[in-house]
């Protein structure tokens, strides 16, 4: 990667296969979208979560964001470590990460999605920022998302984070 943003095509493998269970949905936005609402990015501030019943299994908060930071890495994306990096950066990018799920008796059902949210402005009035308690702040929306789904014999945890090691 040339440090003039990121590439093309690098970002889908970097965020969703580490974490790629068996598929039971997947959504996305047309890729010539995602693709210009990538370019000259100059790095992503990570942010996870985890849901209680997959958490309860093992699977943690901490772990699911360094998993995620050291595939973005390996793809050549600078990680954003500090609310100053983040605020300085064009855009503030931030990638969100949340692994929700629910089990009963041994059967866990799951989805991660994984956002990118920048900063964005009003086409008919850029110079419109929020108010009241977010006064000033620039508008945020996600630029780029997807989402894959699936269901579990027994704990989820390995098989979340293992099933994407060979990809990318």
């Amino acid at each position: 990667m040339g440090g003039d943003g990121l590439a093309d095509d690098a970002i889908l493998p970097a965020f969703l296969w580490a974490y790629w269970p068996p598929l039971l949905y997947q959504h996305r936005m047309t890729p010539d979208v995602s693709r210009r609402t990538l370019k000259g990015i100059k790095g992503v501030y990570v942010l996870a979560a985890v849901a209680k019943d997959i958490e309860d299994a093992g699977l943690r908060t901490d772990v699911i964001k360094t998993d995620t930071e050291l595939k973005l890495r390996q793809a050549g994306i600078r990680v954003l470590e500090t609310d100053a990096e983040f605020t300085s950066t064009p855009g503030s990018p931030g990638l969100d990460v949340s692994v929700e799920g629910l089990s009963n008796k041994e059967v866990y059902g799951y989805s991660v999605s994984v956002s990118l949210s920048q900063n964005v402005l009003l086409e008919r009035d850029p110079s419109l920022r929020a108010t009241g308690k977010y006064r000033g702040i620039p508008f945020r929306a996600d630029t780029w998302n997807t989402a894959v789904g699936g269901l579990q014999l027994g704990n989820p945890s390995d098989h979340i984070r293992s099933n994407g090691q060979g990809h990318g």
